[in-house]
């Protein structure tokens, strides 16, 4: 059975889509890494693009939920740029609200059409806050209360059909966004001298944001915002003359901030090993940089070890490959006659001896006394 032709015109289509779409993605990875202007070209030429498949083919909601997607991180560049500094180029905050009230348009239009649809409100309420913080920031306090309340009004009954859906567990989407929105539209009730007010959006945002942390306890950016609610409660209540108030706030912010300063244990696990790795590599050329990178796997490793939260043995194959390390390096000064080398290796050996399994230090033992002797052959310790 022969298949049908693709036509000349949705080839041409899809084409068109895939080029917007690539502006699209230059565009966040600009804006992502900090370079406003191109991100600012990059979104208005996906615009320009998305803007005209719209018109010829209205009933493709996917090119006007991209066109809106646009508007709204031109005007999010925008901002960014303008926060940072007094002047982007021929920008002015009304150009970001500009993008934002055409994404508003689309995007409504779109939850208009498909009221069953959950992704079409969640990406209207970001535009909704995402407004209303550029107006907050233009001293706007009372259009940006009116963005907030809509934001609120559009994610507080998505968060509660995401628990439902997945048996009390919060989706990351709705409720993070939900947190920020409470947040924000605290900041603007703390501004407007509505201490009360401000204070229960804090908790509420204070909240969401716990539950986050709670089910996702290794997320570092959960516990960066909620250290930033709870920091900005402290300091409501601070300013209040509520001080005991505000101390369990202020306490709490403070030590989610000591555990985001503390390394990753993931990532410094991972830096174990590559020391390691590397420290083998220098076993023939270098076995002096052998044992500083070893040493340094070796530091590293102990204090991760010292927590204590890790499973009992889990550390085992990491010890040996750092012990067989030492070993290796020191026979290998040894062959080149730098005894000294030779014995600083096996004395950093013996330090790693009781951190290795029974089965390892077995293994271990008839070479490291093979080396001992013939370092210390004939003298005394």
């Amino acid at each position: 059975m022969r298949r049908p032709r693709i036509g000349t015109s949705s080839l041409i289509k899809d084409f068109i889509a895939e080029e917007a779409r690539a502006h699209l993605r230059l565009g966040d990875i600009n804006r992502l890494m900090g370079k406003d202007t191109d991100a600012a070209r990059e979104y208005s030429d996906s615009i320009g693009r998305f803007a005209e498949l719209a018109r010829k083919n209205p009933g493709r909601a996917e090119y006007r939920q991209a066109l809106a997607y646009a508007h709204n991180w031109l005007g999010e560049t925008i901002r960014g740029a303008l926060d940072r500094s007094m002047t982007f180029e021929q920008h002015t905050r009304a150009d970001a609200e500009k993008e934002y009230t055409e994404a508003i348009r689309l995007q409504e239009g779109l939850v208009t059409e498909a009221p069953g649809d959950t992704e079409y409100p969640r990406e209207l309420a970001r535009t909704y806050y995402n407004r209303g913080i550029d107006r907050f920031a233009a001293n706007s306090p009372d259009n940006a209360r009116a963005d907030f309340l809509k934001s609120i009004s559009l994610l507080e009954p998505l968060v509660k059909v995401a628990e439902q859906a997945a048996n009390k567990r919060i989706n990351r989407e709705p409720a993070q966004d939900l947190a920020r929105v409470y947040n924000n539209y605290a900041n603007v009730l703390a501004r407007s001298k509505d201490a009360d007010g401000a204070r229960q959006y804090y908790d509420e945002s204070i909240t969401l944001a716990e539950q986050l942390v709670s089910r996702q306890p290794e997320n570092r950016e959960y516990k960066a915002e909620l250290s930033q609610y709870a920091s900005n409660a402290a300091r409501l209540l601070a300013e209040d003359g509520r001080t005991e108030l505000a101390d369990p706030y202020s306490k709490r912010a403070l030590d989610l901030l000591e555990e985001l300063s503390k390394p990753n244990p993931t990532i410094m696990l991972s830096l174990v090993k590559a020391l390691q790795m590397r420290g083998e590599l220098m076993c023939e050329k270098n076995p002096r940089e052998g044992i500083i990178l070893t040493d340094r796997a070796f530091s590293i490793l102990t204090d991760l070890d010292k927590d204590g939260s890790r499973k009992a043995g889990s550390l085992d194959a990491i010890y040996a490959n750092i012990g067989v390390n030492y070993l290796e390096l020191g026979e290998s000064a040894f062959a080149s006659h730098d005894t000294n080398t030779a014995r600083a290796a096996l004395s950093r050996l013996e330090e790693t001896l009781p951190h290795l399994s029974q089965t390892e230090r077995i293994s271990m033992n008839g070479p490291y006394e093979q080396l001992h002797a013939a370092l210390f052959k004939g003298s005394s310790r």
